[in-house]
């Protein structure tokens, strides 16, 4: 797995150690990587190893004003085939402190719950396999 691409995905946010709690405690990505002072830069990588894909959010030091996700159709959306993992998930954001939020017109259909991270990028919980 040493040689398969991974896909990162990285936006800012203003507070790395509630996001870290949102991608960790709720969502249950692992902290891949933690970094401070990086360039002048504070961040943290989420995912699951051997996995193709992470998660990136980074903090600029001494920059406040940090812009939130743009829409509502700034989104991440996974697919979660069995309903008893997408009820552990709904449970743990829950515990974690997370509500949800109302999902983007274009996926409210039932199968999807819907979180926003501290940023306000939102993140869909689709229940089933994608059928595509």
């Amino acid at each position: 797995m040493e040689n398969t691409p991974k896909l990162r995905i990285s936006h800012p946010t203003a507070n790395i150690d509630r996001t870290v709690a949102f991608y960790r405690d709720g969502l249950g990505f692992d902290v891949l990587d933690r970094f401070e002072e990086q360039q002048g830069w504070d961040g943290a990588i989420f995912g699951h190893r051997n996995w193709p894909y992470q998660i990136e959010v980074t903090h600029k030091r001494g920059e406040d004003d940090v812009p939130r996700a743009a829409s509502q159709f700034d989104c991440l959306i996974f697919c979660i085939p069995e309903g008893e993992q997408w009820e552990k998930r709904m449970h743990a954001m829950f515990d974690a402190g997370f509500s949800q939020v109302p999902p983007p017109e274009l996926y409210n259909d039932g199968t999807c719950a819907c979180y926003e991270d501290p940023d306000g990028y939102r993140v869909l919980l689709h229940k089933g396999v994608w059928k595509k």
